[in-house]
């Protein structure tokens, strides 16, 4: 029992201890300040308004609920409930420095057109790859009915 005691106080201490270093270190301010200058609040906020539109677009049976959807998205997914949460992803993926030269990219010119150009790229993307699935979907059909069958018969076995 006590040693399984030393164990989870060690590993608190470890996990403790890894926080506290981005927290030290810089990281967790520096990511923040990269989040501003990524002008994360209306890049999020765009993204959110294009994914769910393209959602829309997709089902139209949606359109009815779109304020709503709308509304929930930006309340659970807009930058005011995700931006702590989204600066210890980037302080833990990247270091000081890093931090840093990614916060004076997106100040450029072209890290300007980069954030602005991004959520539509992404949706764009999105919509290829629905695309080529929908051009394929009679061959991942047949697959997964090959699969099945292999399955099925090795449960016979």
């Amino acid at each position: 029992m006590r040693k399984t005691a030393g164990l989870i106080a060690a590993l608190w201490l470890a996990f403790a201890g890894q926080a506290l270093a981005a927290s030290e270190d810089g990281r967790q301010a520096a990511a923040l300040r990269l989040l501003e200058a990524m002008d994360m609040r209306v890049n999020l906020a765009r993204t959110i308004d294009q994914v769910t539109l393209a959602e829309v677009e997709k089902n139209p049976k949606l359109e009815p609920f779109k304020g709503v959807m709308l509304e929930f998205m930006h309340k659970y997914m807009g930058y005011d409930s995700l931006k702590d949460d989204l600066a210890k992803i980037y302080a833990d993926a990247f270091n000081l420095v890093e931090l840093d030269e990614l916060s004076r990219f997106y100040l450029t010119p072209v890290g300007r057109k980069t954030l602005q150009l991004l959520p539509e790229l992404t949706v764009q993307g999105g919509r290829m790859g629905e695309l080529k699935v929908q051009e394929h979907l009679g061959e991942l059909e047949a697959m997964i009915g090959r699969e099945a069958q292999r399955l099925q018969a090795e449960q016979k076995k």
